[in-house]
C-alpha cells in the first residue's frame, strides 16, 4: 500500500506531475484535511514550495489571469481544468479516508462539494 495518493511521478512524461506532487506532499505532511477544506472552497493555498492557486481576473497582477486551477512546485507550474482539479481532490480524499478513520466525517463533507 502506498503512502501517497499518486505514487508514480515522472516529470519527464507526466504533464500534470505538479498537481500530483502537491497532493502527495500535503499527505506526507499530514495536512490534507486542512488543505482540502481551503482549496475545495477555492481558497489558494501554499505550503513550502507547493501551491494551489485560483484565478482572479480582478487582480492587477497578470499572474492570476488564467483559466482553471494552477499547481506549482518549486517554480514549475501547470494549469488544470476544473474537472481535473476535482478529480485530484476526490482521489486524494478517498486515499486519505482509507487510512485515517478519524477524518472520515471531514472528508465526506469535502467530497459533497464536488460538482456533478
Amino acid at each position: 500500500m502506498s503512502d501517497v495518493p499518486f505514487p508514480i511521478l515522472d516529470w519527464r512524461i507526466d504533464q500534470q506531475w505538479q498537481a500530483k506532487s502537491f497532493f502527495n506532499y500535503v499527505c506526507e505532511q499530514r495536512k490534507l484535511v486542512t488543505v482540502l477544506e481551503a482549496i475545495s472552497r477555492r481558497h489558494s493555498y501554499a505550503y513550502n514550495e507547493e501551491e494551489c492557486v485560483f484565478p482572479d481576473l480582478d487582480d492587477p497582477d497578470p499572474y492570476f489571469h488564467f483559466v482553471g486551477v494552477k499547481f506549482g512546485v518549486s517554480g514549475e507550474e501547470v494549469d488544470v481544468t476544473e474537472g481535473e482539479f476535482w478529480y485530484y481532490i476526490e482521489r486524494a480524499a478517498l486515499f486519505w479516508m482509507e487510512r485515517n478513520d478519524a477524518d472520515t466525517d471531514a472528508i465526506r463533507r469535502i467530497l459533497r462539494r464536488i460538482p456533478d
